[in-house]
């Protein structure tokens, strides 16, 4: 999807190219689109969405916090705080930098676990237990 930039309004892509070129599911982009997520999403008369480059600047931002584990409800607060740039950009900046600090520390877990059950599999050489190995 190049599109022409991330302030570009103008509708462009349907529900299923954006899921198609996002790997987001169809059923995930309308849960999102309900949850108010896209206030500036527009619809045809018969309800047809149509995503503009601004949407999808949106969408990668809704989806990252999403998958960071951000509630719902946080990234309701997200969507109302860019209705508010004077104030709104730096506590946006923060609720990312505290999912950054979140996904650091899920990484550090995972790599901690992965050492454990690698040490672990040296036990089980060739399936049977061998508790001396390192």
């Amino acid at each position: 999807m190049a599109g022409i930039g991330q302030n570009d309004r103008t509708p462009r892509y349907g529900i299923s190219n954006v899921s198609e070129q996002t790997g987001i599911s169809a059923y995930t982009l309308r849960y999102y689109d309900s949850c108010g997520f896209f206030p500036d999403l527009w619809r045809s008369p018969g309800g047809t969405r149509k995503f503009s480059d601004a949407d999808l600047a949106q969408l990668t931002l809704v989806h990252s916090l999403r998958q960071s584990g951000l509630s719902i409800d946080g990234i309701r607060y997200v969507v109302r705080l860019q209705k508010h740039a004077d104030h709104g950009t730096q506590e946006i900046s923060s609720i990312i930098k505290r999912q950054i600090d979140v996904l650091e520390m899920r990484i550090a877990e995972t790599n901690q676990c992965l050492e454990h059950l690698q040490t672990l599999s040296k036990r089980y050489p060739n399936g049977s237990y061998d508790r001396y190995a390192h």
